[in-house]
């Protein structure tokens, strides 16, 4: 990958470990990092909800999310995402 792409070593470590791009070639890899925009959340911010249009693909760099489905009851957990997974 070349070195003049602005995106954090972190962004392209986390794409070239990510399984989703384990099979494109590196001309893909750097087609996919040019249109990297990295955030960062706060705790407790949302990321994404159900039901909301799909507009991105997130790669998570660091740090780690929980899904969750909002329940008649309240918020049932289906799991832990962190590095290199993706959300979207």
């Amino acid at each position: 990958m070349p070195e003049d792409l602005i995106i954090s070593n972190e962004a392209k470590d986390a794409l070239l470990s990510c399984e989703l791009f384990t099979d494109v070639t590196e001309e893909q890899i750097r087609e996919v990092a040019a249109l990297v925009e990295e955030v960062d959340l706060a705790p407790g911010e949302v990321l994404l909800r159900a039901g909301d249009p799909a507009e991105y693909l997130y790669v998570v760099i660091k740090g780690r999310g929980v899904a969750q489905l909002e329940m008649d009851r309240g918020l049932l957990s289906l799991g832990l995402i962190g590095p290199h997974d993706t959300a979207g």
